[in-house]
């Protein structure tokens, strides 16, 4: 059995990390991409004509083009600081899900104190990895939802806690299986059933926690992760 659950520890890891590799690709392909051939685009009409709508178009490819590159390094897995602060996560962040949330017509809200400079020392990219795996949860969630998709990402420091909720208006999820959402393998969306139980491990391991609520807030899901700035073993998960 303890076999057992060091493979399925290992597998989800390396699964979310081969999730995140594929999605800088997109990232690189599409967001980059697209802005450059905008850009050539707005160009070779701006030789013809020159309008408020084609600079407006200039202009914000220039806009996702800088916005990529600058955060495109701290989305690669390799991270030599100690700590990170609140603002550089959830930038990051959006730029890892931005061409999804665009591509299934979501709204996508993220709010955050974008003046707090407060050191979280704890690992980068798994933690970045482990919320784009809700987010991407949370993706899932719209099959039977004929209302507008809302996706809404909060984030707050709070008595030497990182505290972000990532809320969604999705189908829910049904009393029978909430207790077995985390658990490897399970899946209702036909995915591989990793993304929960990689959270669930991670929070584990450092010093984090990790909960649900449903049809809270005008919300179906809420999880809540709350994360210490810097895990202390013998002190435990902060409240």
């Amino acid at each position: 059995m303890q076999i057992n659950a060091q493979r399925n520890i290992i597998s989800a890891v390396t699964r979310s990390y081969e999730q995140h590799m594929d999605r800088l690709a997109n990232i690189a392909k599409h967001d980059i991409g697209n802005a450059v051939q905008n850009m050539f685009a707005s160009l070779k009409l701006w030789k013809d004509k020159v309008d408020d709508g084609l600079l407006g178009e200039l202009e914000l490819s220039l806009d996702n083009l800088n916005s990529t590159l600058t955060h495109f390094g701290q989305l690669i897995p390799y991270n030599v600081k100690e700590y990170f602060i609140l603002s550089q996560m959830m930038e990051a962040l959006v730029v890892l899900t931005r061409s999804d949330i665009q591509s299934n017509q979501i709204q996508f809200f993220v709010t955050y104190d974008k003046q707090n400079k407060d050191k979280i020392y704890q690992p980068f990219q798994p933690i970045l990895q482990m919320l784009h795996n809700l987010i991407l949860n949370a993706e899932k969630s719209f099959v039977n939802n004929t209302n507008d998709k809302i996706i809404y990402v909060e984030s707050n420091i709070l008595n030497d806690c990182c505290v972000i909720k990532i809320k969604d208006n999705g189908d829910g999820i049904d009393d029978s299986i909430v207790d077995s959402i985390f658990d490897y393998g399970f899946t209702t969306t036909n995915g591989n059933g990793i993304g929960l139980a990689h959270a669930r491990y991670l929070c584990e391991e450092i010093g984090a926690e990790i909960s649900i609520r449903r049809f809270t807030e005008n919300f179906s899901t809420i999880f809540t992760i709350i994360i210490p700035l810097r895990y202390d073993s013998k002190k435990g998960p902060c409240h």
